[in-house]
Order: C-alpha cells, then structure tokens, then sequence
C-alpha cells in the first residue's frame, strides 16, 4: 500500500482534539451497526474534509481499522490542502475501471488510518456515486475497517451527499454560523 502524510491542522491542540473525541464518542453511541458515516456541509469551506480526517484519526486511536473516502469528485480540497500526495488515482478511477482500489488507496502515518482520495474530476460525478459500483465497493469494504468515513460535496450545492447517503448508515452535517436556517431545515 502507497503511503501519504496527513497534514492535520490542530494536532497538537488538546481542546480541538477533545472535541472530536466528543464527535466520536456521540457516533459510537448510536450503535454498533453505525460502519459507514458521511460527512457534508451546507455550503464550501465549513470544514467537513478537516473533520473527516481527524474523526478518522480519533477512530485510528482507538485501535480502529478506518478509511476515510474523499466523495467530492466535483471540487475536492483533501489532497491538495492535507496530504502530501499530487495528483493520486482515486474513488473516480476506481468507480470508472481504470484503476484499482488496492492501487489507489494510501495509508498514513497514523496506524489504522487510510485515505482514498478523490481522483481525477469526472463529467458525471453523481451517476458514478450513485451507480452500483459504488455500493459494492462500500459493501466489500465493511469487512475490512471498522469506519467509513465518506467526505461529500456540500449537500446544500449538489445532489451528490443525498444520492450517496442511502447507502450509508449514518450522516454528520457540518454547519457553520454562517449558515442560515432555511438552508439548514432544506
């Protein structure tokens, strides 16, 4: 497996680290069956890809086999801004046949952690998130971690965090102050 060092925001902090062990701490009390966890926002820039990846990471600690999928395939930060990885094969090539998910993924400095990123933008990112390739690769992938964690584009923009939700077992909306509450309620 390929490997890519996180660049975490943060890290060092013991109040920003304490909040994402309340983050995860909430989701492992909705249960057991609670594998699969995605991750959108109203809007851009609310912070949901940093949030992935360090409620990746606070999973990783706990002994926890996790991946972190980078779903935005419309206009993905997660490598550019947080890892060290240019231009990677990812969840596109994967769901497109060009590549394979062994031959995309990455693991991190963090035991545990994995990263699939994005990949190259296709012209059709919600048939591809929606198609049936998608759900086997999620199918096939609870075998092996304990946490899925899926960063979508921002629900409030694109369809593409509602297409994907129904195959996963859980949804964290991250919300600024920015956001109003007609845009949150829809």
């Amino acid at each position: 497996m390929k490997k890519a060092t996180l660049n975490l925001e943060g890290v060092d902090s013991f109040f920003i680290q304490e909040a994402y062990k309340v983050l995860r701490s909430n989701l492992q009390f909705c249960g057991q069956d609670i594998k699969v966890i995605l991750i959108t926002s109203c809007h851009e820039n609310e912070g949901k890809s940093t949030i992935s990846l360090h409620l990746g990471k606070s999973f990783a600690e706990l002994g926890k086999k996790v991946l972190v999928i980078d779903a935005d395939l419309r206009k993905s930060v997660m490598a550019s801004r947080n890892l060290n990885v240019r231009n990677p094969h990812g969840l596109s090539e994967v769901l497109t046949g060009l590549d394979t998910f062994d031959n995309s993924v990455y693991s991190t400095q963090y035991e545990g952690l994995d990263v699939l990123m994005a990949g190259k933008y296709p012209p059709n990112p919600v048939e591809l998130l929606g198609s049936k390739h998608f759900e086997e690769l999620l199918n096939s992938l609870r075998d092996t971690y304990d946490y899925i964690i899926i960063d979508t584009a921002p629900v409030g923009l694109v369809i593409d965090a509602a297409v994907i939700s129904s195959i996963c077992d859980g949804t964290v909306i991250v919300m600024s102050d920015k956001v109003r509450f007609r845009a949150a309620k829809n």
